[in-house]
């Protein structure tokens, strides 16, 4: 074996060996999966009640809005200024106007900013009121409606490449998530060696080194050692990070199915 061969060799081991490299490879899938989950959940996650004031100049949701664990309605018919409702109890002022029917839009003034999902279940109660009135007004059978909705599937194509689907939003964040990586990588392992070296120029093993090999070869096997660490870590956490989000998918399933059977009890 040459000898930037041994220096290769005795980078990788050393490193691999190290209780750091167990403990980050095992840490990094948890805390990469962890910190995203994590960001979910605050996004979705709502702090307190919100007490929500519907201005319905329509009149067709006034009533009908059930209220839950974080959401209270109230309701007015006509419009509340900007100013009364700072003033007043309440958190939220959703706006329905008396067009909604043809021109679907709502307007949300908020004093407590919501979460994702108030907002989601605030918008699809009001959809499924304006919807249900819809049918009645086209005189068409609720059931058969649902029966034979179905979301639209869009496809981008770009004038410059007739006839083939755009995939340039996927390559998009392809490429971000590998530029954030290759950054990472460079960052953390260029550390690595910068490490090495002043390691080894503490306990004086690079004036033994030197004597026996070229500063060439020297770098070289350090370069290539490290990376192999690194290569070596990275599919490590692939496959750990594989592996719990199989079981991350598995729990979530078995809990809609429970929920499903559950519901469908009742």
């Amino acid at each position: 074996m040459n000898k930037i061969g041994l220096i290769i060799w005795r980078e990788y081991i050393t490193r691999v060996r190290k209780p750091s490299f167990l403990i980050m490879t095992i840490l990094g899938p948890v805390l990469l999966i962890g910190g995203t989950f994590l960001v979910i959940f605050l996004t979705l996650q709502e702090n307190g009640t919100q007490e929500v004031l519907v201005v319905d100049e329509s009149h067709l949701v006034t009533g009908q809005l059930k209220d839950t664990e974080t959401i209270h309605y109230s309701y007015s018919p006509v419009m509340i200024e900007d100013s009364v409702f700072a003033k007043g109890p309440h958190t939220l002022k959703v706006f329905v106007p008396s067009n909604v029917t043809v021109a679907p839009k709502l307007e949300i003034t908020y004093k407590k900013n919501p979460s994702a999902n108030v907002q989601e279940q605030i918008t699809g109660a009001i959809e499924k009121i304006v919807e249900g009135e819809l049918l009645k007004l086209n005189k068409i059978d609720p059931d058969t409606y649902t029966k034979i909705r179905k979301r639209m599937k869009v496809q981008l194509y770009d004038i410059k490449n007739t006839g083939k689907e755009s995939h340039d939003q996927e390559k998009a964040a392809i490429g971000f998530i590998f530029g954030y990586m290759i950054f990472f990588f460079i960052f953390l392992y260029g550390i690595q060696v910068m490490r090495g070296v002043m390691e080894e120029k503490q306990n004086r093993i690079v004036e033994v080194l030197v004597s026996s090999v070229k500063p060439f070869q020297l770098m070289m096997g350090k370069i290539i050692g490290i990376a192999g660490v690194g290569l070596t870590q990275f599919l490590l956490w692939v496959v750990i990070s594989g592996i719990i989000t199989m079981v991350g998918v598995g729990l979530r399933r078995t809990r809609s199915r429970r929920s499903r059977s559950s519901r469908e009890r009742e």
